[in-house]
């Protein structure tokens, strides 16, 4: 993937266009009160920067995170730990559930195989979705697609699948599997990149990133270097070494404001407009 000029990163059609998936139910007050109060407080403390079209927080810089499966599966040692995989309710968009779907034959074949906890419905399938028709089940409090592996750690069928079918991980997989910890906010007219943060979980409905021990450890890498394929792919080539030149501009200057000479200014439209929603992941 080519790196592109620093002006010219935006978010791919592919994510906008999920992104812009009216979210489903009705909207919790509190939760947007929340929202309000935490956007207008990063915008008034300058703590956000701009690269090309991309709002990025800068906490998405401050952040360490990596996948740790064999702290955070299920059962008494885990402790108070909770995992992405089994402790979040994942709602679907509908292209997600129809892509899903089209598979559903040969996943509920792999998970009746490997999945004791899993049983078939009247036509042989597993009900991958709850009642509602947009929430993943989570069967014996854990994602139906996840397994326990002979070390203890929690993994994703989905990636097994996706090998065996020879497709792309991405053509099956929810695209908010891919993302946590990262949110993407719709500001109608642009976007901005935050994570899961002790300033902003309540705004997302999320549990606070202490829970979570890929996102409470310090001697984990940067977030911008364990998920640089994933925020390439999401902004173009190179987005990832935009946001460690930024990360290493902080760590020099500690005080520095990057809204200003970022030019950082949130759009006027603001959360909301435009039909704007917002994604947690």
């Amino acid at each position: 993937m080519a790196d592109r000029r620093a002006n010219e990163y935006g978010l791919s059609s592919d994510f906008l266009r999920w992104l812009k998936t009216p979210d489903s139910g009705e909207p919790d007050i509190e939760a947007d009160r929340t929202f309000a109060r935490w956007i207008l407080g990063l915008t008034a403390r300058e703590r956000i920067f701009r690269v090309g079209t991309v709002f990025v927080d800068m906490a998405v810089v401050a952040a360490r995170f990596r996948c740790v499966p064999e702290r955070c599966a299920p059962g008494a040692e885990r402790g108070r730990f909770r995992s992405c995989c089994a402790d979040i309710d994942l709602v679907l968009t509908r292209a997600e559930e129809a892509r899903l779907g089209r598979h559903a034959r040969a996943l509920s074949a792999l998970l009746l195989r490997t999945e004791p906890r899993l049983s078939p419905n009247a036509e042989g399938l597993v009900d991958l979705v709850d009642p509602t028709g947009e929430v993943l089940r989570r069967p014996d409090g854990r994602c139906v697609f996840s397994a326990i592996d002979g070390r203890s750690r929690i993994r994703c069928r989905l990636h097994r699948f996706a090998r065996a079918a020879r497709i792309p991980t991405g053509a099956i997989q929810p695209l908010s599997c891919r993302l946590f910890p990262l949110v993407l906010v719709n500001l109608g007219r642009a976007v901005l990149l935050t994570v899961v943060h002790a300033s902003n979980y309540r705004a997302w409905q999320a549990l606070p990133p202490w829970r979570f021990p890929c996102l409470s450890d310090p001697d984990l890498p940067p977030l911008i270097h364990s998920m640089r394929a994933t925020l390439d792919e999401l902004f173009g080539g190179g987005f990832a070494s935009e946001l460690e030149k930024m990360r290493k501009r902080i760590s020099r200057r500690p005080s520095v404001r990057a809204g200003r000479p970022d030019n950082g200014s949130l759009p006027a439209s603001g959360p909301g407009q435009d039909g704007g929603s917002r994604r947690r992941t």
